[in-house]
């Protein structure tokens, strides 16, 4: 993946589950960039859910845990990508005993690694889900714009459009 920033990013992570960039100005705020994620629950593969765009967001649509958006086209580079916008539903309770506000869920895996993501109410996360293929396979490529303080994502999403934009992957859209 090549990126061609405008602005200054500052790169935390880098490798093979996981690249992600956090605005040099507001170093709270980021881009995640995975590939494959799957869901979770009780920090446990969900069985079942076919690793696709329709995949993963029926099923966050259907997690009791999680407020979904109602899905919008958009773009991560060139390729086609569903935008959603995920927060915690209003009961759900806390599953990260190191939570830094009243409830945490952790929802993701990474094939990579045994860490889950997860979200911290009230966070707002921006989902961009899109189904691409490479080396003969498909697979789930998705970028999470993540403002830490959910007042930060009207400011941040320009920056964030403006890195998503210049998004080079050598992949095609499926």
């Amino acid at each position: 993946m090549v990126i061609s920033p405008k602005e200054a990013w500052n790169a935390h992570e880098d490798s093979t589950g996981e690249f992600a960039v956090d605005l040099g100005s507001a170093p709270e705020n980021g881009i995640y960039f995975w590939e494959d994620i799957y869901p979770a629950k009780n920090e446990k593969p969900v069985n079942g859910v076919p690793m696709t765009t329709d995949g993963l967001l029926d099923w966050m649509r259907d997690d009791p845990r999680l407020v979904v958006s109602e899905p919008h086209q958009g773009t991560i580079g060139d390729l086609p990508a569903t935008v959603v916008d995920v927060s915690i539903a209003k009961d759900a309770e806390n599953e990260d005993p190191n939570c830094p506000t009243e409830a945490c869920v952790l929802f993701l895996g990474f094939p990579q690694w045994d860490d889950i993501w997860g979200i911290a109410k009230p966070q707002v996360q921006r989902f961009y889900l899109s189904d691409v293929s490479y080396g003969g396979k498909n697979h789930l490529f998705v970028a999470v714009v993540y403002p830490d303080d959910p007042s930060d994502m009207k400011e941040f999403l320009p920056h964030g459009a403006e890195l998503l934009s210049t998004v080079q992957v050598p992949a095609d859209a499926t």
